[in-house]
């Protein structure tokens, strides 16, 4: 929804001065974004770029297979570019003004969509929205009308946790620069599956209306069309009954127990324990385990305690900056204090 409403309003506004104006787009995120990101841009014909193999990379997991962990963007500049992050997930945003001005300056790229994260699922990471809006700001008054820029902010997972914790924080729309934002109900706000929500600024959304036609005066402003109202209905109801303190309780709790846990990971030698963001606590694998401990890992931790694990690059773009494995836990007020002690046990055991 987000890309195909900054693919059309980047396109039109340019279009306004020049007819023949130049069509591409480049869209710039941390490698930590979600895979959809991937689908989002093939599906709107931005471009997805090619993922291939470094040639030095296997999962021990899966019978060494070759993971295609590298990602090489289209030769003219346009589509998916992943940007460096740092060690946890969230965007290096040095490293995000070095991709757009060599874009600008050496491909002649002058709209960009911009891809923050603001709580990843692996990680919980947290890009600095605030210190990409004042970027853009930057970047406006230097190159004045040349570029154009639309920033969209996927909270599908923090969207509900941040603002309960950090009221007075700088995120999401609070940035004057954030054209749109997505959250999920029912990731952390207890909302049924499916439950979500997208929102942006007034306005945008006619870019992509359309007439239905057969509905008199009615238009079709979403990617989805006709859909039950009955996830609106239920998401409004968990809110009011919720409400704000209790859900502040809830996740300031969670807090508490992800930083006790954070503490006895930490007294493991052979783990990398990544900074604690949110109510998740994640840590990266040592790369010597072999298929036997990975599978052990699986059979007796991931699945029993319903973790998630995945393989993650901190630079794509980078045929020298190799996989991790992180595993990552997350603390909701339905976790028993006896299932982390045993998850401890179980790690002390297979990794050494």
């Amino acid at each position: 929804m987000a890309l195909w409403i900054g693919r059309e309003y980047l396109r039109r506004k340019r279009e306004k001065s020049d007819a023949k104006a130049d069509k591409r787009i480049a869209v710039l995120a941390s490698p930590a974004s979600h895979y959809s990101l991937c689908k989002a841009t093939n599906v709107t014909g931005l471009g997805e770029g090619s993922h291939e193999d470094c040639g030095l990379c296997v999962d021990e997991l899966h019978n060494r297979a070759t993971i295609k962990h590298y990602h090489k963007p289209q030769a003219n500049g346009e589509g998916l570019h992943f940007v460096r992050c740092h060690e946890n997930g969230n965007i290096d945003v040095i490293a995000l003004e070095d991709t757009i001005r060599a874009l600008h300056n050496g491909k002649g790229i002058n709209r960009f969509i911009i891809f923050l994260n603001e709580g990843t699922i692996l990680t919980g990471a947290m890009d600095s929205t605030a210190e990409v809006g004042s970027l853009i700001r930057k970047l406006r008054e230097e190159w004045k009308s040349q570029v154009d820029f639309y920033l969209h902010v996927d909270a599908a997972y923090g969207g509900f946790i941040y603002p309960f914790l950090m009221p007075a924080g700088q995120w999401a729309f609070k940035v004057p620069e954030v054209n749109s934002l997505t959250a999920d109900p029912y990731k952390m706000g207890q909302a049924p599956m499916a439950c979500g929500l997208f929102l942006c600024r007034k306005g945008f959304q006619g870019y992509i209306q359309r007439p239905t036609g057969y509905v008199q005066d009615q238009l079709d402003d979403t990617l989805c069309g006709s859909r039950s109202g009955a996830y609106a209905a239920a998401c409004w109801t968990v809110i009011k009954s919720e409400g704000f303190i209790n859900f502040q309780r809830m996740h300031q709790q969670s807090v508490i127990v992800a930083g006790k846990l954070h503490v006895e990971l930490s007294k493991i030698a052979r783990i990398k324990l990544l900074p604690q963001q949110l109510n998740m606590v994640a840590f990266v694998l040592p790369s010597d385990l072999g298929h036997l401990e990975l599978r052990c890992m699986e059979e007796y931790l991931i699945r029993p305690y319903r973790l998630m694990w995945n393989l993650m690059s901190l630079d794509p773009g980078n045929t020298d900056v190799h996989v991790n494995r992180i595993v990552r836990f997350i603390i909701t007020r339905n976790v028993k204090q006896e299932w982390l002690d045993e998850s401890i046990k179980i790690i002390k055991k297979i990794v050494g």
